[in-house]
């Protein structure tokens, strides 16, 4: 029998911990306007982000035109990532063409015999994929639409597109308009999509600050929205306002979807749309992108963990710096927290704190991911771990998520659930019997009423919080 956990509110986890993202896949389609540069570069910018491809479609540029621009970017990142041709579309040649051919993409590179085509792309990736994959389009719904139609399997493998477009009621926009046969044909369909637009607010400028924050940056986002942009014609189109913030809207949206509303379209199957954003914040945001200093962990209180010495202990000061370099901050953010929420810094329950973050690595995924079964009873010290277990991995009380066996036979032990697959991670018995030592000497020297007790567990614990290291301490055994 398993019962779920009871103990205290946690308050420190639902102040703290937050959600951490993972890693996300994506197919980029875009028709290489000044805007799509912009938010391409923000795109192969961030770590958090895989892109799997990216197909250069019809639109404000050729496919062959666009395919050039892509791959001179890539060569700016240093990346080696696929580019395909979407299909050409009958009467698609904006006036502003011939302008975005002038615009700096990268150093010219010349196409060769291997581009793929976009159904290639599409399959070649997905067919592959282990992850989900979502499709954030640029550009018109024309590659999507034909993929459907010639390998409509494929397209469930799709988790869901991200498409950016003027106006969703009446529907409206270049990206809609170029091709609107094949943009009814995915909006009638069941695939999930999301239509961001940047509503006409006022604020949706690409602004003089945003230029010189690319100028200041230093990071090769900023180093090429500025040299694009430093043009005359494009200052002058800054000027007057028609340089305004489209497609990065979609990137942001991706990064950090709380600044947006978004409401679902109840006459259509998976299907919603912005009717409202902050600006200010995406403006910020955006700046931050720029800048490499967007935080992509999104906690409940803090923009990034505090890591200022001054606000923790003495004692703790000490082990701080190795203990980040050595562990991460994921780590010492999930130690630190379970000891303010544990009220004594122990060692169990920063065994339960490194044991929650291996889990977490093995499956690869941010807190509130994973189901907990305890095998740590209710009764210290080997309880103490439940509390760094929930800490660490945000199964907690509150969401149901952790639970404790009922077995008369306690361990420094959990079993991690994700997707249907659960390994078993235990403290290895060396390490136990380090702990079990640690104690009998505390309390040869004291009873649990004496502070000097509790100095000493604590000393034994930062001694062990810096020298264990989570990779050796434990045993992991796949279950299933």
């Amino acid at each position: 029998m398993k019962v779920i956990l009871a103990v205290y509110t946690l308050l420190i986890i639902s102040i703290f911990s937050g959600f951490s993202q993972e890693k996300k896949h994506i197919i980029i389609d875009t028709d290489c306007a000044m805007d799509d540069l912009r938010a391409i570069s923000l795109l192969l910018s961030r770590p958090e982000i895989e892109v799997e491809g990216i197909i250069a479609s019809c639109g404000s540029l050729d496919p062959q035109t666009g395919a050039k621009k892509l791959l001179s970017l890539l060569s700016q990142f240093r990346l080696n990532i696929t580019v395909a041709f979407g299909n050409e579309i009958k009467g698609v040649n904006p006036v502003w063409r011939e302008f975005n051919k002038t615009v700096y993409w990268g150093e010219e590179i010349q196409l060769n015999n291997v581009i793929p085509t976009a159904n290639k792309l599409f399959a070649e990736v997905l067919n592959a994929a282990n992850e989900e994959i979502t499709l954030v389009c640029l550009s018109n719904l024309n590659a999507l639409a034909y993929l459907k139609k010639s390998n409509p399997e494929l397209l469930k493998k799709i988790d869901e597109v991200i498409w950016y477009n003027d106006s969703y009621k009446p529907l409206a926009g270049v990206n809609y308009e170029w091709d609107k046969k094949s943009a009814d044909e995915i909006l009638d369909s069941d695939i999930k999509l999301t239509m961001i637009s940047n509503l006409d607010k006022p604020q949706a400028k690409f602004t003089d600050e945003l230029l010189k924050t690319a100028e200041m940056s230093n990071t090769p986002q900023g180093r090429i929205i500025f040299k694009s942009h430093n043009t005359d014609v494009v200052k002058e189109k800054m000027k007057t306002g028609e340089a305004e913030i489209w497609d990065e809207l979609t990137v942001i949206y991706l990064l950090y979807n709380e600044a947006f509303e978004i409401q679902p379209d109840l006459s259509r199957i998976k299907k919603e749309y912005c009717v409202s954003y902050n600006a200010d914040i995406v403006y910020e945001i955006y700046k931050d992108l720029i800048n490499g200093i967007f935080n992509p962990e999104k906690s409940v209180v803090f923009n990034s963990f505090p890591v200022d010495k001054s606000l923790y202990m003495y004692d703790v000061r000490e082990i701080m710096d190795s203990a980040i370099m050595l562990y991460g901050m994921d780590e010492w953010k999930a130690c630190a927290l379970t000891d303010e929420f544990h009220g004594h810094l122990g060692i169990f329950s920063l065994v339960g704190a490194k044991m929650g973050i291996l889990a977490r690595e093995y499956f690869g995924v941010g807190v509130d991911k994973l189901t907990v079964l305890s095998y740590a009873g209710f009764r210290p010290p080997y309880s103490c771990m439940n509390d760094g277990l929930q800490v660490s991995t945000g199964a907690t009380l509150g969401q149901g998520t952790i639970t404790v066996s009922n077995d008369s036979i306690k361990y420094a032990m959990a079993d991690f659930s994700y997707k249907g697959k659960t390994i078993r991670i235990r403290l290895r018995d060396e390490y136990i019997k380090v702990v079990d030592r640690d104690i009998e000497n505390a309390l040869a020297k004291y009873s649990l009423s004496d502070q000097g007790y509790w100095e000493l567990v604590r000393s034994n614990a930062i001694k062990h919080w810096l020298d264990w290291n989570r990779k050796d301490i434990f045993e992991l055994e796949i279950i299933k």
